[in-house]
């Protein structure tokens, strides 16, 4: 989110008629925005919006701030009024970066602080970029540029050079890299190459792959029942062919080949080594991850499912934990004591476990839930009034063995195209509607 840049006309910004001086008056709009108040102040008639945004830092500070612990005062205002993430301007001397980091975390900036990397391709750039984005080329950088007769001869130590920025800002645990790529695409796409084994995320092809894409689907198109009313599946719906196309086609171009048998274990480990950038799974691995990297959250964070076509958010059933004691029971007082333990805020770890959310007042309140971000923002997201809910048909009987049998295998035919998205999808739903028919022919009909 920026507010933008003054004209080259202009010596200092000046906003067009009631346009906003400063960032974060763009940022107080947003946050309206997701509250369901338009710029104008009416209320919408639609689902409120949950936005998140990043915004600019500097470095080398800001052409307009007087010095760089301006530039920092400014940044934490910024994470206070909303910012979940800040992304630097370019920037070609690493050390510049890691000293402004220092001060941030010094002055209480504890976003992820994303550094920005755009590699130059032409001669004239040598001397452009410096002007134009008041940085400074490193005199290590400067030499070599200079002997530069040609554009590609250019170009390639830009490459050079990027590629060395690059390794450096992993070693030292960025929590991403966002390339400017306008004008140096074919660079980046060097600078990115799988080869080096780096991958923007990772598809769990192999065991427990359908039910992930299924509930990606589902939040994508909005739908919120498994079946039709004629009892037909919703799985190959065109919403759902759509998403599928979009991200299947993802495979072996920007996540790794062996994605294709990717069961959980294997999905965990590419992002605890740092191969792939995201991955998706529920909280069950929060505490996982929150290990690897020794609670530094600067590394890594949730993400949320994203709202569907249909504007609101749709997320699978949740699988809710719950206790009984039956009428045979031959100990139902010792039971009732275990069950108000499982319940309280004395069995953090069984819950943790789990990837769960305690629903208990008091549980909810515990330490363990407060204080770690992931745990907070998901109870925030599920206590939703406006949140709706995909059906998942649990309660078929062959439910499962469809997933692993009929629905896995035919996705990693789709993922390396011996059939198309479009026949995996309707041979899931044919299995998917035979079995509710057959599940209902036995035991009477069953809503979703």
């Amino acid at each position: 989110m920026l507010r933008g840049d003054k004209a080259k006309h202009e010596s200092v910004f000046t906003p067009e008629g009631d346009g906003y001086h400063h960032a974060i008056e763009l940022q107080e709009q947003i946050n309206n925005f997701n509250k369901g108040i338009f710029v104008d102040g009416s209320e919408m008639k639609v689902t409120n919006t949950p936005f998140s945004y990043g915004v600019a830092c500097y470095p080398e500070k800001h052409e307009e701030a007087p010095n760089i612990d301006t530039d920092i005062y400014w940044l934490k205002k910024k994470m206070e009024a909303g910012a979940e993430y800040a992304v630097t301007q370019l920037f070609y001397d690493n050390q510049k970066y890691f000293d402004f980091v220092e001060r941030a975390r010094k002055a209480g900036v504890t976003i992820p602080i994303i550094p920005g990397i755009k590699p130059f391709k032409k001669i004239s750039q040598i001397s452009m970029i410096p002007k134009t984005f008041k940085v400074d080329l490193p005199e290590e950088l400067a030499y070599e540029a200079m002997k530069c007769k040609t554009d590609e001869e250019a170009k390639q130590v830009g490459i050079e050079w990027c590629v060395k920025q690059c390794k450096e800002l992993v070693e030292h645990g960025v929590p991403s890299i966002h390339f400017y790529s306008i004008g140096a695409v074919d660079s980046i796409k060097e600078v990115a190459d799988p080869e080096n084994n780096r991958y923007g995320t990772t598809i769990r092809g192999g065991s427990g792959g359908a039910q992930n894409l299924e509930y990606m689907m589902y939040a994508y198109s909005g739908i919120t029942e498994a079946f039709d009313e004629e009892g037909k599946s919703t799985i190959n719906d065109p919403l759902h062919a759509e998403f599928c196309e979009k991200y299947l086609s993802l495979y072996n171009k920007y996540t790794a080949e062996d994605d294709l048998n990717k069961g959980w274990t294997e999905v965990a480990a590419s992002f605890q080594s740092e191969t792939t950038a995201s991955i998706f799974h529920n909280l069950g691995s929060a505490e996982l991850i929150d290990n690897t990297f020794g609670g530094d959250y600067s590394k890594f964070q949730i993400f949320l499912m994203p709202p569907s076509v249909k504007g609101y958010n749709c997320h699978p059933v949740v699988d809710a934990q719950g206790y009984s004691i039956s009428k045979n029971c031959q100990n139902p007082d010792a039971a009732w004591d275990f069950i108000q333990y499982m319940v309280s805020d004395a069995a953090p770890d069984v819950v943790k476990l789990r990837g769960g959310i305690p629903v208990e007042e008091e549980a909810s309140k515990a330490d363990w839930v407060t204080e770690k971000p992931y745990y907070v923002t998901a109870a925030e997201y599920m206590a939703d009034p406006e949140l709706k809910f995909f059906k998942e048909p649990l309660y078929l009987t062959e439910y499962r063995n469809i997933l692993a049998n009929t629905a896995e295998p035919k996705m990693q035919e789709a993922m390396t195209g011996l059939c198309s998205v479009q026949e995996f999808l309707d041979e899931w739903a044919q299995a998917m509607t035979e079995e509710k028919a057959n599940y209902d022919a036995t035991f009477g009909t069953q809503s979703n």
